[in-house]
């Protein structure tokens, strides 16, 4: 899970966002910082999520979902890019055993179909 956010939040960085978190996240250094560092990794990513939904309008959403007689999440995408791809089938590839997991997919392809460059 780390070397998928650190690559999310390289692309992010080339969009332009920028994020106080992060600066946090590479200064915090502990011996013991797996719990602190996961919980920095999950603001991380909500700071993201909110950055696409207040400056481009892309709104990455998760859901639970009954998937094959089990709990597991999907990665939803809704802006004007993705308008017309939405329907209520599920998507093999868009399914994740974990929230976190579903929310770094939906985070990465939201990036990549981001179509500014850092200014």
């Amino acid at each position: 899970m780390k070397n998928k956010i650190k690559e999310i939040v390289l692309l992010a960085k080339d969009k332009g966002f920028v994020s106080g978190i992060s600066n946090i996240h590479e200064a915090y250094k502990v011996s013991d910082g797996n719990v602190t560092k996961d919980l920095l990794n999950y603001l991380l990513l909500a700071e993201m999520q909110k950055w696409l939904r207040e400056n481009h309008s892309i709104y990455c959403e998760i859901k639970s979902v009954n998937y094959i007689n089990r709990i597991r999440f999907e990665s939803c995408i809704f802006s004007e890019i993705h308008e017309d791809e939405y329907t209520d089938d599920i998507d093999d590839k868009d399914v994740f055993d974990t929230y976190e997991l579903a929310l770094v997919d939906a985070l990465k392809v939201a990036l990549k179909d981001l179509k500014i460059n850092k200014k």
